[in-house]
C-alpha cells in the first residue's frame, strides 16, 4: 500500500490536481501485501486501524469486515483530491482494478480511443506493456458508458505487482504517445492487395475502427443499441 501511495506522490502536483478528482482506484491485494500498509500505520495488522488514521495524505474512511467479523479491507481517500483507494484481503494473487470517470462530451469515441492508447503506446505505454509480459502478469481493459476500467494481476509476487502498478499509473497520468500512433491505432487508410489479381486498393484500418466495425456487425448490437437508447436517450 505504501508503495502504491509513493507512486501517486511521484506524479507532479499539477498533474495530480488535474487528474485525481477524475480517478477512483480499487486495489485487491493478497495477504502478503498487508504488512506494507500496517508498517506505515499504527502498530499491528489491519485490525489496528481506525477511521481517521492517515497514511501520508490518505485518510482511512472505514474498514470492510469479512463474514467472521475480521477486518478484511479498508477504504482510503486522498485528503487533497478525493482519490479513492479500496484495499481488500483476498486469498489470491496481487491484483488491481482502476477505473476512471470518462463521461463523453461528443460521439467521437475519445474514451475508447484513450483506452487503447494509454497503456500501449508511447514510451511509457510500451514500457508498461513490456514489463507486464516479462512479469507474468495478465490484464485487460474496457470502456463503458461513463467510465474506462483497467485491471491486472501477477503471479510474480508483491514487489513485481507494485512495479507494474507504478508503471501503469505513470502511463495513465503522463502519456507520451505521438499523433501518428493515435492515427494508426484509431483509424487510417492503408494499402491492401487483392490476393487473386494483385490489384492495390485503399482500405480503412486501425484497431479501434476494426473493433467497432466488428461490434456493429454482431446481431446482439442491433438488439441492445435500441434498448439502451430507450433507457438512456
Amino acid at each position: 500500500m505504501s508503495r502504491f501511495i509513493d507512486a501517486l506522490h511521484s506524479i507532479s502536483p499539477a498533474r495530480r490536481a488535474l487528474h485525481a478528482p477524475l480517478l477512483a482506484a480499487g486495489l485487491a491485494l493478497s495477504p502478503a501485501a498487508l504488512p506494507a500498509l500496517a508498517s506505515s500505520a499504527p502498530a499491528g495488522d489491519l485490525e489496528s486501524l481506525r477511521p481517521g488514521d492517515t497514511l501520508r495524505d490518505f485518510r482511512l474512511l472505514y474498514l470492510y469486515e469479512g463474514p467472521t467479523g475480521r477486518a478484511d479491507g479498508a477504504r482510503f481517500a486522498c485528503a487533497r483530491h478525493g482519490f479513492l483507494v479500496d484495499m481488500l484481503r483476498i486469498q489470491s494473487v496481487p491484483q488491481a482494478f482502476i477505473w476512471i470517470k470518462t463521461v463523453p462530451d461528443s460521439d467521437r469515441g475519445e474514451p475508447h480511443a484513450c483506452e487503447h492508447l494509454l497503456l500501449g503506446k508511447g514510451r511509457r505505454g510500451r514500457y508498461a506493456a513490456a514489463l507486464e509480459d516479462m512479469a507474468l502478469a495478465n490484464s485487460s481493459a474496457f470502456t463503458s458508458q461513463l467510465r474506462t476500467c483497467y485491471h491486472f494481476n501477477t503471479i510474480a509476487g508483491i514487489e513485481t505487482f507494485y512495479e507494474i502498478c507504478e508503471a501503469k499509473l505513470r502511463a495513465l497520468l503522463h502519456p507520451d504517445f505521438s499523433d501518428e500512433e493515435i492515427r494508426r491505432e484509431v483509424c487510417h487508410l492503408g494499402v491492401t492487395a487483392d490476393p487473386l489479381t494483385g490489384r492495390l486498393s485503399l482500405e480503412e484500418k486501425g484497431t479501434v475502427y476494426t473493433e467497432m466495425v466488428s461490434s456493429f456487425e454482431k446481431p446482439w448490437y442491433h438488439v441492445f443499441d435500441p434498448l439502451e437508447k430507450l433507457v438512456y436517450g
